[in-house]
């Protein structure tokens, strides 16, 4: 009787364990909470922690709508990229993407202290600028800016001073919103949704005084790289330009800032083969000048 007794218990007791695993709910993990400070320190600690380093580009893809009005889809394999951090918050990072077809390069995009360029092989037409003139009235914009892009791809600084934002709590997640204050209201120019976990970028928004999403990019796969976080993979839409840009990235590696061969990179080409049009989009803030 003992026997029979012992082997009943036994059973339900296993019936008891499966029945609580089948009703079990994935238990979400417990992070701690941050003050808004605390979260931006973080943020920028993380931004400040970044080596100079490149990367493989595994794949990409860009949409946009060309100037006849007509929808064009490219995706392929292959590219890299290029990144050094700024001295100072304020001052530009150099930067240098670079993606690629079996005909050779397609889009690239660069910068240094003191430039910015960008040219797009299959249409044989390239832009650049210089950042004195960046934001004034006599210089025009370049589909992509670099200091933007790396805006929204997590890799530049968020201000904390003297801009105050507002900043918001959610059960995974914190979005800090910058406003900017006006007579009649308030307008949220930039959103950022900041993993609460491990307080990295998942999204990043801005919006016109209409309070209309104009830029926007999702952040994932994230890789260590030293004692920092680098997104993996990027996607970036703009709301004007219709135009769409998705990259996966493999193989980060570290680089020496100084290196001779990066230095060649990150200097803005005078000439370039197989582009008949590359124009200054700020000439008219120098007047006439010889490019």
């Amino acid at each position: 009787m003992g026997k029979v007794f012992v082997l009943v218990w036994s059973g339900l007791a296993v019936l008891a364990v499966l029945a609580g695993l089948v009703g079990c709910k994935t238990i979400q993990p417990v992070c701690e909470p941050l003050t808004r400070m605390e979260s931006l320190t973080r943020y920028n600690a993380n931004i400040e922690a970044i080596p100079p380093f490149k990367a493989n580009i595994f794949e990409w893809e860009v949409k946009f709508v060309d100037d006849k009005g007509k929808k064009q889809k490219h995706q392929h394999m292959g590219g890299r990229i290029y990144f050094v951090p700024a001295e100072t918050p304020e001052q530009p990072s150099s930067f240098f993407l670079m993606t690629k077809t079996m005909m050779g390069e397609a889009l690239v995009v660069g910068s240094n202290e003191k430039e910015f360029w960008m040219y797009i092989k299959p249409d044989k037409r390239g832009w650049w600028g210089k950042y004195e003139h960046q934001n004034k009235d006599c210089s025009k914009q370049m589909m992509i800016d670099p200091q933007v892009f790396l805006e929204f791809v997590g890799l530049r600084h968020l201000p904390i001073k003297p801009i105050y934002p507002a900043y918001k709590m959610a059960d995974d997640h914190y979005t800090v919103e910058y406003i900017d204050y006006q007579k009649d209201g308030y307008q949220i120019k930039r959103e950022i949704i900041i993993d609460r976990c491990d307080n990295l970028p998942r999204e990043i928004n801005t919006y016109n005084k209409n309070g209309q999403r104009t830029m926007h990019s999702r952040l994932n796969n994230y890789k260590k790289l030293g004692k920092a976080w680098v997104p993996g993979e990027i996607q970036i839409a703009t709301a004007i330009q219709e135009f769409r840009f998705r990259l996966k990235l493999w193989g980060f590696k570290a680089i020496k800032k100084d290196d001779r061969k990066l230095s060649r990179i990150l200097q803005r080409p005078k000439r370039i083969s197989g582009i008949d049009d590359y124009r200054q989009i700020d000439k008219d803030c120098e007047g006439s000048i010889k490019q």
